[in-house]
């Protein structure tokens, strides 16, 4: 295996090459299709997956068969929480299902936990992507419960731009909506009708994507959670800066 063609990934980055070695060596690249899904819920935690390319939802349900998209995984990002130090297999409580054709690295579970106690490069890696995890988590938790759906499709928005191209227009809806409307808690069609508002503001609104009319057009929806990946943030052009310094 070509340990070096991963050392783009965040997650490996400026790893020691040993390390990788023993980690990867029991390692194997997989392709789901969309739909697939990569583990079930009450499976047990064998491995771990590295996204490597495409989407990935964590999925949760109830009895009366209704299920959600909790949180996101794209390229990089290790599925499910890599740095607990796990004893023994453990059950899986959510399933993980393909949002897009996705292509992974799988890794056993035992090769990640033996990577962490061997290299602090590579354990705090994990520590960050997890911490940065949890900052995303605590900012889509407060916009399920706080923001209105505009609110919500409007931030959903700027964070896509800023993952493809951030000084652009163009953004590209990277799943289906009805995964998107899952993701902002509305319904699909709640998700249209929001949609058409944007219409009305001059965006274009395709089926796998969305075209800003300005590059502002969508800053009224940054919040401190992702304001870092913008060119402007700090700067007088920052609305949401200049917002800060008047209270």
């Amino acid at each position: 295996m070509d340990f070096l063609g991963y050392s783009f990934l965040s997650i490996f980055k400026n790893v020691e090459l040993n390390i990788m070695q023993e980690m990867l060596s029991g390692s194997s690249k997989m392709q789901f299709s969309k739909g697939a899904f990569l583990l079930s819920q009450d499976d047990q935690i064998s491995k771990y997956y590295v996204v490597l390319e495409g989407w990935c939802g964590v999925c949760g349900g109830n009895e009366e068969g209704q299920e959600t998209v909790l949180q996101l995984f794209r390229q990089g990002e290790f599925i499910t929480e890599p740095f607990i130090n796990r004893e023994h297999f453990e059950i899986s409580t959510v399933s993980v299902q393909a949002l897009t054709q996705v292509s992974v690295l799988s890794i056993p579970v035992g090769a990640v936990n033996a990577a962490q106690k061997n290299s602090i490069i590579f354990a705090s890696n994990m520590l960050n992507m997890c911490s940065e995890r949890c900052r995303e988590l605590r900012y889509h938790i407060e916009g399920l419960t706080l923001k209105t759906a505009t609110q919500r499709v409007g931030r959903f928005l700027l964070k896509l731009r800023f993952m493809t191209d951030p000084n652009g227009q163009d953004i590209v809806l990277p799943f289906d909506k009805s995964y998107i409307a899952s993701y902002l808690g509305i319904k699909p069609e709640t998700l249209s009708r929001t949609l058409q508002t944007f219409k009305d503001k001059g965006f274009i609104v395709t089926k796998g994507s969305v075209i800003m009319p300005s590059t502002r057009a969508l800053c009224e929806f940054c919040d401190k959670g992702i304001m870092n990946k913008c060119s402007f943030s700090g700067k007088e052009e920052c609305p949401l800066c200049n917002l800060e310094c008047k209270i």
